[in-house]
């Protein structure tokens, strides 16, 4: 049957499932204020919809915070662990509820909240910059959110930065 498509009606009908338009609708409201060109919607979001599951292509030189961050790439993994952890307990997905647990381990850590949200935004995003992390964190959901943190930490076991 799919071979009988013409390969407009195929990209049509195969466009609902990589991009639906309930996917936009909630994606949208994060780039909204972000984007100056329809074209950049998809560069902007590609971590929202790609790679779900899999690895992020960044290097992990960008978890390591550099301005004025005086802690090393082991406390980067570390800190990347326990957020994961922190965050095993969140069962409402909310910012609120995701941003709680994240601010009190920048505390427990003594850093600078942002110190330990830029390697978070790194690990869930692939980037330094994004839309709001929380607001992000809940589009992407929790399971992806965690798994990724996890693999951040591992990519900085694995380029020895970390024991």
């Amino acid at each position: 049957y799919i071979r009988e498509l013409a390969p407009a009606e195929l990209a049509r009908r195969v466009s609902e499932y990589v991009l639906s338009a309930a996917r936009v609708l909630e994606v949208a409201p994060l780039i909204h204020e972000r984007i100056e060109r329809l074209d950049q919607f998809v560069p902007m979001t590609a971590y929202l919809f790609g790679a779900l599951e899999g690895e992020l292509d960044y290097g992990w030189e960008l978890l390591v915070p550099k301005k004025k961050f005086t802690g090393t790439p082991k406390d980067v993994h570390d800190a990347l662990l326990e957020a994961a952890e922190s965050l095993d307990v969140v069962r409402e997905w909310t910012p609120p509820a995701i941003e709680a647990p994240l601010r009190a381990l920048a505390e427990r850590l003594g850093w600078k909240a942002g110190d330990l949200f830029t390697p978070v935004r790194v690990a869930v995003t692939g980037r330094t910059a994004s839309p709001p992390l929380f607001e992000t964190m809940v589009a992407l959901g929790a399971a992806i959110c965690r798994a990724r943190l996890r693999a951040a930490a591992e990519k900085l076991k694995l380029a020895g930065q970390a024991g």
